[in-house]
């Protein structure tokens, strides 16, 4: 597991995390909230659901840090937040990690959306 935060691609808004570094993030994020897209190779909803994120993330980037975490590679925060489905999105408060919402299962980039707008009071 790596100590540092890195982009899942180059260019990519979302970090891809894991053990010391899903910490870090938390604990350094100056964003309102942190989503979180619990994944796995092997799942094809999570690979389909990958462009959406990465778009939202793009969207939404000023007020909330978006990262991926693959659950078969840190079985210790996949065990910590219970997913036992995927993709799971986890809406997390920074510094804290505690859970302010989350998506499980179907997830789609409006639902994620929705989540984000009802977390920062905004009607749509």
């Amino acid at each position: 597991m790596t100590a540092t935060v890195a982009p899942a691609l180059s260019t990519s808004p979302v970090k891809v995390v894991a053990g010391r570094s899903f910490s870090q993030l938390l604990a350094q994020t100056d964003k309102k909230v942190v989503v979180v897209d619990f994944w796995a190779d092997w799942c094809g909803p999570c690979r389909n659901l990958a462009p959406a994120f990465e778009k939202l993330a793009s969207q939404h980037g000023q007020e909330a840090d978006f990262a991926k975490l693959d659950t078969s590679q840190d079985l210790a925060v996949t065990g910590t937040y219970s997913i036992t489905s995927l993709p799971t999105v986890l809406f997390l408060e920074p510094r804290t990690g505690v859970v302010m919402a989350e998506l499980r299962g179907t997830v789609t980039p409006r639902l994620i959306e929705r989540k984000l707008d009802v977390l920062f009071d905004r009607a749509y």
